[in-house]
C-alpha cells in the first residue's frame, strides 16, 4: 500500500486550520511531520492516528 503524503497546505485544509498553525504545530512536534528538503510533509495515516488519539484524551488535557 502506498503512503499518502500531504503538504502543509493540504493538511491545513484537512484539519481546517491556517497554514501558519500547521507550520507552528509541526515545528513544535505536536503534529506528526517530517521536514524533507526544507519542506514539511505529513503522512495521512499518521495524521488520522493523531486525530484519534486527541479524540480519546480527556477534556482539558
Amino acid at each position: 500500500m502506498e503512503r499518502e503524503i500531504l503538504t502543509a497546505e493540504q493538511v491545513a485544509d484537512y484539519l481546517r486550520l491556517s497554514r501558519k498553525s500547521v507550520y507552528r504545530l509541526a515545528r513544535a512536534g505536536v503534529l506528526p511531520a517530517k521536514k524533507i528538503m526544507n519542506q514539511w510533509r505529513f503522512e495521512r495515516t499518521q495524521l488520522n492516528e493523531w486525530i484519534r488519539e486527541k479524540e480519546e484524551e480527556p477534556m482539558g488535557v
